[in-house]
């Protein structure tokens, strides 16, 4: 937030590097959870003003720790959204939110913790995150290469809480969830997306309820070169279809074809304004991103269990970089002087739950919000015609990737 005023800005603060920081409660919009280096998992509210005082904490031990251990990741979720996890290298650590909240935890007190898993990994856990849509699911990766399912809505033991066990075969460094329709005809965020350290794209089946749960359905091997292939097929797009286009960044697209993506930040779920497709979110060091559609058949998806081959096809939507930053004192064309995205690495990239009922009859919206190394915050509006192929109005050389640097 630009503005000077502190009262409009919330600080998380910890003694040392935070490791991980989420708003962790569908139906608590207020409620921050973040863990540290410092040993100590926190949860804030939005709404205070007191920056300096977490609402509740919980400090592990030196002697849970261990000699090289540290807080990594950390979730809230169980059917009442009682349980707090939070990882400790490769074990996994639960405490009673309810007691933490009352106090347990401050002052530097040992808090009281409930139950621990040590065998559910054999290396460093990466990520803890309870399912978005049924809460008393627990999902985990690790650097091992294993994504876990855990079932806490009875018990919460490592071995008679484990529902299913997947495998990337290398270590997962990220996931997520999307959504798939169902039997009945609806929706529901039966898929896991996991992101390796080797940069590829695992899909497995994360539905608890069924036989095929951590069965892998879909691979992208290599998906910063398919990525790259896939922009260079874009290159085929006219720079008048480019510009009509108004979810892709004219620039951005040519710092994508010529410089080539060179990390993925993520996975994400189109919404219903793109019938649910899933796209490999993806960057270059100048800061463009572009969503790049993965491509599966979707009648064999549902029919087999073994796992498919996926692919990147060309982006759909071009996020620009600062092009302002770039052209210097060149000037540049009118894309340059509105669009001002970000200068450096984008690290992370957020779907807006809105973007699900942002469609017209021609016009499919995306909202999404993105961070980066050059500290900005970046909230974009973006807009997919339908029809745009057939636009032949070459007067149209803006995009609507309207965005607003915080």
């Amino acid at each position: 937030n630009n503005n000077n005023n502190n009262n409009d800005v919330m600080i998380l603060k910890h003694e040392r590097a935070m490791t991980d920081a989420h708003f962790p409660v569908p139906n608590e919009l207020t409620t921050i959870l973040s863990c540290s280096h410092d040993n100590t998992v926190r949860e804030w509210d939005a709404r205070t003003n007191n920056n300096n005082c977490a609402v509740a904490q919980a400090r592990v031990p030196n002697h849970i720790l261990g000699k090289n251990g540290s807080l990594e990741t950390c979730s809230i979720g169980g059917a009442n959204e009682t349980i707090l996890a939070v990882s400790c290298g490769e074990k996994i650590l639960f405490y009673d939110r309810r007691m933490i909240r009352q106090g347990g935890g401050g002052g530097g007190k040992e808090t009281m913790m409930i139950k621990q898993f040590e065998d559910a990994h054999s290396e460093t856990v990466t990520k803890l995150r309870f399912h978005p849509e049924k809460r008393h699911i627990l999902q985990t990766s690790s650097v091992d290469g294993l994504t876990c399912t855990f079932n806490l809505l009875n018990e919460i033991d490592d071995e008679n809480s484990l529902v299913s066990i997947g495998t990337a075969n290398a270590a997962i460094n990220e996931f997520g969830f999307l959504s798939s329709t169902t039997s009945s005809g609806s929706t529901s965020k039966n898929i896991l997306w996991a992101l390796t350290g080797i940069e590829e794209i695992h899909l497995f089946d994360c539905d608890a309820g069924v036989a095929t749960c951590g069965v892998e359905i879909g691979h992208v091997k290599n998906a910063r070169e398919k990525a790259r292939e896939a922009a260079k097929q874009a290159k085929a797009m006219s720079v008048k279809k480019a510009s009509s286009s108004s979810s892709i960044s004219k620039k951005g697209l040519k710092d994508l074809i010529e410089n080539g993506v060179d990390y993925i930040i993520n996975v994400i779920d189109g919404g219903e304004a793109n019938n649910h497709k899933y796209y490999a979110c993806c960057g270059t060091i100048n800061g463009t991103v572009g969503l790049f559609p993965i491509a599966y058949d979707e009648i064999a998806m549902r029919s087999e269990t073994s796992t498919q081959p996926l692919t990147l096809l060309a982006p759909e939507y071009v996020l620009p970089n600062d092009s302002s930053s770039e052209q210097g004192g060149r000037g540049g064309d009118r894309e340059d002087l509105m669009m001002k995205g970000h200068g450096d690495i984008v690290r992370c990239l957020l779907a807006s739950s809105s973007s699900t009922a942002m469609t017209t009859d021609s016009q499919n919206v995306l909202h999404l919000y993105t961070g980066g190394e050059d500290s900005s915050v970046c909230s974009w509006t973006t807009t997919k015609d339908e029809g745009h192929n057939n636009n032949n109005n070459n007067n149209n050389d803006n995009n609507n990737n309207n965005n607003n640097n915080n």
